[in-house]
């Protein structure tokens, strides 16, 4: 909230920056990275604490195109797939990232 102080706000179209002032990308991985951050935040604001600013990791992209094929490019782990793979590739990852076991299936 633009002039406020002490608020947050998370989530893939929330609006932030990084240690160096650069824009944060408006997606789910950033929201994910930032959770930390906004957590750590919120109780170094409760408890007298000294607030943090994000430090992005770019973890790369994946796009889903159809139930059976995808997109996908990391250029932290050196990988680029399309088609079956990369729908595999990302099923994988969500299967993996994804808290909870209803947010796997």
């Amino acid at each position: 909230v633009e002039g406020e102080q002490d608020v947050y706000c998370l989530g893939d179209l929330a609006e932030g920056y990084d240690v160096m002032g650069d824009r944060l990308p408006s997606t789910a991985s950033t929201a994910i990275q930032c959770a930390d951050v906004v957590a750590w935040n919120l109780h170094a604001s409760m408890c007298s604490g000294i607030p943090v600013k994000v430090r992005l990791q770019a973890l790369g992209e994946m796009l889903a195109l159809g139930p059976a094929t995808a997109s996908l490019s990391s250029p932290l782990f050196g990988l680029e797939a399309s088609g079956p793979l990369a729908a595999a590739l990302r099923r994988a990852t969500y299967l993996v990232r994804m808290p909870g076991a209803q947010h796997r299936a």
